[in-house]
């Protein structure tokens, strides 16, 4: 049987039970779906599994909020649970879903395996408003995807700190349904199950470097990117609602885990971390510089045009 583990990792999080929800009442094989969810919330305020019919289906672990040691922990709690579903699928606890939405990411994951042994779909999905769950819509001819370039302040941060989190487009205009990526988001990460084995989330970052610490070790262990259009998700990127950790710690905090990150990616591209936890053998990172024109050893930044107009059926030249 074709099984798809789904990872979610909630802080605080009102918009849970609605994804669970969701993820199996849109999906065309939901008895095929196995979720693992690790909740930081109060007893109170957690999720009731009697609630959910399909409750068999649901891999669960609760803590105090106040425990917590951030997403990469929390995301790594997840992936403990996984036990050799066929795909894997990493989300955020406050997404909807169309329909068949399993289907379309198989397919088109199966479609890229044609001409990639290792790939990946990932995205910024389209958002939606968190009171009325009015989803923004798809447009033909685009793709959603993951990017850190000039726009956006991204490359001055970049430059500053020596990483930063990446921006998204749900509606890029590409010329292909299926495009190379360079970037991974983690509220979307779409794979075979092999995945988990082989990238599994090291917790020594609490929140910041999530992104770029994951794309560096999956790029050079020989994984290829992939954007995709119509995504049959969206994710709630608003999020008045609360349910984010970093406005429950303090500024000094704050700083120090963006530090903590830009420690760790000098650890990690230097070869100084090494491992499970380290980077590939199939790639270099002076070929993800070559190829992205992110600079990890010198902080530069340098646009690349060709960025998303390359087809899925096409080999990188790296």
């Amino acid at each position: 049987m074709t099984t798809i583990f789904i990872s979610i990792a909630a802080y605080k999080d009102k918009l849970l039970p609605i994804t669970i929800n969701e993820a199996y009442s849109k999906a065309k094989y939901p008895h095929n779906l196995v979720f693992g969810v690790f909740e930081q919330n109060t007893e109170l305020d957690s999720i009731n599994l009697n609630n959910f019919e399909f409750k068999n289906q649901i891999r669960y672990q609760r803590v105090d909020p106040a425990t917590t040691k951030g997403v990469c922990w929390a995301r790594k709690n997840v992936q403990d649970m996984y036990q050799n579903e066929t795909y894997y699928f990493q989300i955020d606890a406050h997404t909807l879903f169309d329909q068949d939405w399993d289907e379309y990411f198989i397919d088109n994951l199966k479609e890229i395996k044609k001409y990639h042994s290792k790939p990946i779909i990932t995205a910024y999905p389209a958002s939606f408003n968190q009171i009325t769950f009015e989803k923004v819509p798809y447009k033909p001819n685009t793709v959603a995807i993951v990017s850190t370039d000039d726009d956006h302040g991204r490359a001055e941060r970049f430059i500053e700190f020596g990483y930063c989190p990446p921006w998204g487009n749900e509606n890029y205009p590409a010329d292909y349904k299926i495009v190379h990526g360079y970037h991974l988001g983690a509220c979307c990460i779409f794979a075979e199950g092999e995945f988990v084995r082989e990238i599994p989330y090291d917790d020594s970052v609490f929140f910041g470097g999530e992104e770029p610490i994951l794309t560096l070790r999956a790029w050079t262990h020989g994984y290829n990117i992939f954007h995709i259009g119509n995504l049959r998700v969206n994710h709630c990127w608003g999020k008045d609602y609360g349910g984010i950790v970093l406005r429950d710690i303090n500024h000094t905090e704050s700083k120090s885990y963006v530090q903590q990150a830009k420690n760790y990616i000098s650890r990690l591209i230097n070869g100084e971390i090494v491992g499970i936890y380290g980077l590939g053998n199939v790639r270099t990172i002076q070929q993800y510089i070559d190829y992205t024109g992110l600079d990890f050893f010198n902080c530069k930044y340098s646009k690349r045009e060709m960025m998303f107009t390359v087809p899925y059926y096409e080999r990188l030249v790296v």
